[in-house]
């Protein structure tokens, strides 16, 4: 009697935590509003755009079919007051979308940066492609960005620093440690070469390309590119970038040309005929270079 009485008590407060829980499940936001969150915030104006998120609370926590919140897209073209109100209102500063990229990842201005950095973003998780904050906004080319997370503490990494042209600082830490110059790629990726030389190559710097080929980097370590299923080198980065000196440069030391010139190009020469200047496509031709079918 005493355990069927328990029982009942039990199934009870059951029903009544279920009650509970349904009444206090909070608005979920219009999902014609969610589906043109990210048409709102790129094209729409400041004010209305705070207006919008004010009218609609539930946007604080909810998101989008490609799980970004309206702080992502906040942070993403540079709402400030719109990301100013998200936070005040407890927005989760490091929710994370397709690619698992935080706000702070998609960030394109410093006063956002700054807001997220101050309610406590991670400025140490990484996305799908291992990219910290640090590097995703060197690699976006926002240096104030860049600037702002620098200024929070976090330590100057070699890639950061080549991709926001910082030679002094990559000298330094190639003379401190040369064996930075030789780190390989760290997985594939999709758009090239991912190695310092391949970075360095693709923002078209041929000091730091020059600083990396001395302290030793191998002029062809590939990264693998799964779209293209070949491997691509800074000789890739260099073609795409249409830097005809740097590309002379890394022929000079020795680079190969039987990469990939990307998806639909199976060699680099095949990219260079159809998108590079002569000068290039004589270049790599004289050292060998062949369209994809010739024979070597």
């Amino acid at each position: 009697m005493r355990t069927a009485s328990l029982l009942l008590i039990g199934c009870l407060c059951l029903v009544g935590a279920g009650g509970a829980s349904r009444a206090e499940e909070p608005k979920r936001t219009d999902p014609a509003v969610l589906k043109a969150l990210h048409t709102t915030f790129a094209d729409g104006k400041d004010d209305a755009i705070l207006k919008l998120v004010k009218q609609n609370p539930s946007l604080v926590h909810d998101a989008d079919e490609s799980d970004c919140t309206a702080l992502h897209y906040a942070a993403r073209y540079g709402r400030v007051e719109t990301a100013k109100w998200l936070i005040d209102q407890k927005a989760d500063v490091n929710s994370v979308s397709y690619n698992r990229y935080t706000p702070m990842h998609v960030v394109s201005n410093a006063a956002v940066a700054k807001l997220l950095i101050k309610a406590g973003a991670d400025l140490n998780r990484k996305d799908a492609w291992g990219n910290t904050p640090l590097q995703r906004a060197a690699e976006d080319e926002h240096a104030d960005v860049a600037e702002a997370v620098l200024a929070s503490g976090v330590a100057l990494d070699l890639r950061s620093a080549i991709m926001l042209k910082k030679r002094d600082a990559v000298k330094k830490m190639l003379k401190d440690d040369p064996k930075l110059a030789r780190r390989p790629s760290e997985g594939s990726n999709l758009w090239g070469s991912i190695t310092p030389l391949g970075l360095a190559a693709g923002r078209k710097d041929k000091e730091i390309v020059q600083l990396l080929l001395d302290a030793g980097a191998d002029v062809n370590e590939g990264t693998f590119m799964p779209n293209a299923g070949g491997e691509a080198t800074a000789l890739t980065n260099a073609v795409w970038a249409g830097d005809k000196e740097i590309v002379k440069l890394l022929l000079a030391r020795g680079a190969k040309t039987d990469v990939t010139g990307g998806k639909f190009y199976p060699n680099i020469l095949d990219y260079a005929r159809k998108h590079s200047s002569q000068e290039i496509v004589e270049s790599l031709e004289k050292a060998g270079a062949k369209v994809s079918g010739q024979r070597k």
